[in-house]
């Protein structure tokens, strides 16, 4: 029971911690971010850390007519994906995939990022990472 409470409270303010860092602007982000060259381009960056976890917050830009995307990669043991908004989450194992949600599929014009963010519990960051088959990493 106490573990069912626990998980909401968590992702709460994880979502709380990067709604925070991302108010305060850039100069108060972490630097790590996520990158790849394609048609639609993902950035993200990891803007809320503690002890065993961390917020990624990401946004898909897109270059052209409004596309469609999916983001995949793998998670050390003992790292995992806890909570997400604006995106639908699957696990196979360490693999994750990352859709938008099914209301918002394609990314709109590219003045309108489509963003979203993920909440890790564990301090391993993501590997193998594909966007729209196209190899990604972190930088």
């Amino acid at each position: 029971m106490l573990r069912r409470l626990a998980l909401p409270v968590v992702t709460a303010f994880a979502m709380l911690l990067a709604s925070m860092a991302v108010a305060a602007g850039p100069a108060h982000a972490a630097s790590s971010s996520l990158a790849v060259a394609s048609p639609a381009r993902l950035a993200c960056t990891i803007v809320a850390k503690w002890d065993n976890g961390y917020v990624l917050s990401c946004d898909v830009y897109n270059s052209g007519a409004p596309q469609r995307w999916v983001l995949e990669f793998a998670l050390p043991v003992g790292t995992q994906v806890i909570g997400s908004w604006n995106v639908s989450v699957s696990q196979a194992g360490q693999h994750y995939t990352v859709r938008p949600s099914a209301s918002t599929s394609p990314v709109p014009v590219p003045e309108d990022p489509y963003s979203f963010g993920l909440v890790f519990h564990g301090t391993g960051l993501p590997y193998r990472c594909l966007f729209n088959g196209e190899p990604c990493r972190l930088v």
